[in-house]
Order: C-alpha cells, then structure tokens, then sequence
C-alpha cells in the first residue's frame, strides 16, 4: 500500500502542475467529436500521456487504463483508471464540474482515488480503510431526514423514478453529467444522493468516486442483477438511509428503465 500511496501523490502533483494550462483554456478551447459523439480536446489527450509517461517511469509494473489512449497491462496487479478531464464539456463551456480523476484498481478493488476539481483547486483523496478528504481535511456523508434530501439523476427517466419518492418528499435534480464532481459533492454532504440509470459510464467515470464516497459513508445499490462494483453503469449512489429506501423500490425502478 505504502508504493501505492507514493503512485496517487505523484499523480496529485501532475494534476496540479497542469492546473495554470487547463485555466488558461477554460472555456475557450477548441474540440472535436470521437466515434462515440462525446467532445475532446488536446489537453484531455495532453494530461493522460503525461500522468501515463511519469508513472510508468517511476512504476514500470503497474497498468494503466485511460479514456483517451491504449492501455498498458499490470505486471503487478495494480492498474490506475485516468480520467483526464472528466465532463469535458463542461470544460469547453467553462462549467466548474470538471475535473482530474484517477483510481488505483487491486484484485477487482478500487483501494486509493483522486478526484482534482481544476476549476477551483480542490483536492479530493481516498484510501481504502483511512477515510476521505477534501484538501486534506476528512470528509463525511451528511445522512438527514429522507424529506431534506437532493438526489442529482443522470438520467432521462429520472422524471418516473422521482415519482417513486413522492411520498417521502425527496427531492430530485438532473444537472449536467459529471460523475467525478457529483461524487464529491456526495461525499462532502452537499447532496444526498445520485441516480444513474444510464448504460454509457466507463469504469473511468466510476471508479475514483466510489472510493469517496464508501469512505465518506456512502452507499451504493446495483439498478441491474450484479452487485455494484466499480464496472457498475447503472446504480444509486446515498446516504444509508436513502440507500435503505431505494433497495425497498428497487423492482419498481427496474422495470422504469
């Protein structure tokens, strides 16, 4: 775990060196369309390649499984998840829910993450059975009264799976996809809960939040037949009490979806 440690420090240390170019092109950066129609700059290209590069060159075991370029095999066992700049288009439009993600993936385990908010230089971290923390500070899931509840949903059914929860008065948002700068929001207790039910999430997108918020006190409910791991595309990511409720409709939002 120690060298582990050492990988996710040297990879806070990049990410953070590449804050001064990412803001100069915060919102005013040119991008094209990949195969799969989602937008990407030379920067997201940029910043993988080098978080790539150092890595291998201080760990040559380790693998490496990013959004933009090929990934390298573990000899050891250990594979870093980077996500370059997740929510690129909010990048491009110069949204504050961008960010630098990273998740060092052991024997199907996520066991260390970082989640990089750029735009306003705050650092998220996690490691496996030592908490979470927002610029070094621990952080906590906030678990209030089901009435009290924000769920952000990611989801273009999260109209009829918000009527699942009328009765208890929860409430539900669908802002701008950005899995990474959700999950912290999670975590620090901003929110209370995240629905996705979409099917388009990579284990990139996924993996540096779990962490977080399992660390934070966080939740998770698999939406599909599996148990929820950080390959899930189709969960509900809360505090324990709104975990407990949706476990209670979970066939209910099945068939919904």
């Amino acid at each position: 775990m120690n060298e582990i440690i050492l990988q996710q420090k040297e990879i806070i240390r990049i990410f953070t060196e590449f804050r001064q170019e990412l803001m100069q092109s915060y919102g005013n950066i040119t991008y094209y369309s990949k195969q799969d129609k989602s937008p990407v700059t030379e920067l997201d290209i940029k910043v993988e390649k080098t978080v790539k590069e150092q890595i291998m060159a201080q760990f040559p075991d380790v693998g490496i499984r990013g959004e933009e370029t090929t990934a390298v095999e573990p000899k050891n066992g250990v594979t870093w998840y980077i996500d370059p700049i997740d929510s690129t288009l909010s990048f491009i439009h110069g949204l504050p829910y961008c960010s630098n993600m990273a998740a060092c993936v052991v024997d199907g385990e996520v066991v260390a993450s970082v989640i990089y908010h750029f735009a306003t230089d705050e650092i998220f971290t996690a490691i496996r059975g030592r908490g979470a923390y927002k610029n070094s500070v621990k952080i906590s899931i906030h678990d209030i009264p089901l009435a009290s509840s924000c769920v952000f949903a990611d989801t273009f059914a999260y109209k009829n799976i918000y009527a699942l929860y009328a009765k208890e008065d929860v409430r539900f948002y669908a802002p701008v996809g950005a899995t990474g700068y959700f999950m912290t929001l999670l975590a620090q207790g901003s929110i209370q809960g995240i629905c996705y039910a979409t099917a388009n999430l990579k284990p990139h997108d996924v993996a540096p939040g779990v962490l977080l918020v399992q660390e934070a006190g966080g939740k998770f409910v698999s939406f599909n037949d599996r148990p929820f791991n950080y390959e899930s595309r189709q969960f509900f990511a809360s505090t324990p009490t709104l975990c407990q409720l949706t476990k209670q409709k979970l066939q209910k939002i099945k068939k919904l979806m």
